[in-house]
């Protein structure tokens, strides 16, 4: 067995949004950095991205409080729109491109953000939204270029998840854009009842950044559902079906230096997710 690097670092994720809202973006990064993370990830909705440049200054200063860096800035965005004919979402190209601004003016390396957020319906649809989200993350990896900014994008919802409708998109995208990779979240093929293990190898070596999260399926009265209705619920890392010692041996062998994003949306307080990440990860 590969020996797992023991010196992983993990970044904020899940609870930061909840954390600025209770103690202002410093106070959350001191939390953060008491709770023994090395970074943050921030997240956007695009309806809230027009003024966050106005943000900078803050989070620099947060920054150069707490010692820990802001790892990615994440936006969570329809680029394409929702109903037929599917278009390029203007007002969420823009959203998407005030985060690589925001990212390049506090030294942030890495934007990562959604394409099609669905999560639930069928795929019959793919090759008709496909296209269009080629052309809007074209938009954003152009712009992203030219600030020295890398995009990252996660197999997530129903449409651009899973080993083939994901690799139709990164491929196409990625022979365009150097700069592009992936997301490594752990726990989204799930969605598409599908494992992350064959993504992950497949593209080991343009794994960029990482989500680790955890979920059960097949839970009574749960009612969340995967593209093939089995049910789904997300539960604390280390308690669900992801197999994080494998997830780990990926990124050993292709000498991962990132952070790893903490996305525990199980319920646990922000500190019992960060302390339960430590033991499981470090």
């Amino acid at each position: 067995m590969t020996e797992v690097n023991s010196s992983f670092r993990l970044a904020a994720y899940a609870g930061i949004r909840e954390l600025i809202s209770k103690k202002g973006v410093n106070g959350a990064f001191n939390s953060a950095r008491v709770c023994g993370y090395d970074g943050v990830e921030l997240l956007y909705i695009a309806h809230e991205c027009a003024d966050i440049l106005n943000e900078a200054d803050v989070i620099k200063s947060a920054i150069s409080e707490s010692g820990i860096g802001v790892c990615c800035i994440s936006c969570f965005a329809d680029a394409v729109t929702k109903e037929k004919p599917y278009k390029i979402n203007g007002s969420a190209i823009e959203a998407i491109k005030r985060c690589v601004d925001l990212a390049k003016e506090i030294s942030c390396p890495i934007v990562h953000h959604t394409l099609v957020t669905r999560l639930t319906g069928n795929r019959e649809d793919y090759y008709e939204v496909l296209p269009v989200a080629i052309e809007a993350a074209s938009e954003i990896a152009a712009y992203a270029d030219k600030c020295e900014i890398d995009i990252v994008y996660e197999p997530q919802g129903m449409l651009f998840n899973g080993l083939d409708g994901y690799s139709e998109f990164f491929d196409i995208i990625k022979s365009r854009y150097e700069r592009v990779g992936l997301c490594l979240d752990v726990g989204n093929t799930l969605w598409v009842d599908e494992e992350c293990y064959e993504l992950a190898e497949k593209y080991r070596e343009h794994i960029k950044h990482v989500h680790v999260k955890d979920y059960v399926l097949g839970v009574d009265e749960e009612p969340h559902r995967t593209l093939g209705q089995t049910t789904i619920k997300e539960v604390a890392l280390g308690s669900g079906v992801i197999d994080i010692q494998r997830i780990l041996n990926i990124l050993t062998t292709t000498r991962y230096k990132g952070l790893i994003s903490v996305e525990d949306n199980s319920g646990l307080s922000f500190e019992c997710a960060a302390s339960n990440a430590r033991k499981i990860i470090k």
